[in-house]
């Protein structure tokens, strides 16, 4: 990434689906989207085995992952997420 560039990671989090955005932004330029998408979990289909404490657990990990790794795939700078409601 150029020296004068910062690579943005917006979150809208939740369990069920998590947004994100990646942005470049460059000094003086306008923000450029580089990718968007969502995170989806899935509540246990084992309802009445599965502790709901556990289920979080899970799906936290799931959420976990897939932040990690949107930051691996780049040099992300700065965070901005929304409040969870």
């Amino acid at each position: 990434m150029m020296m004068n560039t910062r690579l943005l990671l917006g979150i809208d989090p939740g369990f069920a689906n998590l947004g994100f955005a990646r942005v470049v932004l460059v000094a003086g330029g306008v923000p450029l989207v580089a990718s968007m998408g969502i995170v989806r979990t899935k509540p246990s289909d084992k309802k009445g085995r599965v502790l709901a404490a556990d289920d979080n657990i899970r799906r936290a990990r799931e959420v976990s992952r897939a932040l990690t790794k949107l930051f691996d795939d780049g040099d992300v700078r700065i965070v901005a997420a929304e409040k969870m409601s």
